[in-house]
């Protein structure tokens, strides 16, 4: 992100921690390290004193481009703080899948909620619809899945979802004959094995 080489960053990162800078969310792992908050906000005003608001803003993209492939949050972060929040909305939708497969719903939507409506994506209501669905709002969930589904091609990934969607609100209102279709909807039309098997033990409910 800031092109030093590895033997400088090396060497930043062990001055902080002798300073007792950094910390680790868990002292014993050897995960990521982080500033304290106040000491964050110290550095980020200076830096942005020194350098301008423009070259903040910058390294906050190159962050977030470095992130995208594997931490769709800490990149949807850096894309807002580089105030690109239509980057942020396509980061969402690209880890749907994995956002939806490990209940990172919560997360998302609060991304989701800080968006500017004009940087809204129809996709993206896949996920706010999980939160519904958990508050057993059916209806809704009902209608945001068909309007996505409406926007789409079948076999599209927000077209998987939106019928795993479906069928889930289904049997969680126990209308499980009306599932039924659905499943085999989707079955029909994805390409992803995972959820070919989940709309076959649906189907033979």
């Amino acid at each position: 992100v800031t092109g030093l080489d590895a033997a400088d960053t090396a060497g930043f990162t062990s001055a902080a921690e002798r300073l007792t800078l950094l910390t680790r969310p868990a002292r014993a792992s050897r995960g990521p390290q982080r500033y304290h908050p106040l000491v964050r906000e110290f550095l980020e005003a200076r830096l942005r004193s020194a350098v301008g608001s423009d070259a903040v803003a910058a390294l906050h993209r190159r962050a977030a481009d470095a992130a995208a492939a594997t931490d769709w949050r800490v990149a949807a972060y850096h894309y807002r703080e580089a105030g690109d929040p239509s980057a942020v909305a396509t980061t969402i939708a690209k880890a749907i899948p994995e956002i939806m497969g490990s209940g990172q719903h919560a997360s998302a939507v609060e991304e989701i909620d800080r968006l500017p409506s004009e940087s809204h994506i129809p996709v993206l209501g896949l996920v706010t619809s999980r939160i519904h669905l958990q508050m057993r709002e059916h209806s809704t969930v009902i209608a945001m899945s068909n309007s996505i589904l409406d926007g789409v091609e079948p076999g599209a990934q927000e077209s998987d979802y939106a019928l795993l969607n479906l069928m889930t609100v289904h049997m969680q209102a126990g209308y499980g004959q009306r599932s039924e279709p659905i499943a085999r909807r989707l079955r029909e039309t994805t390409s992803s094995e995972q959820l070919r098997l989940i709309a076959e033990g649906t189907g033979l409910m």
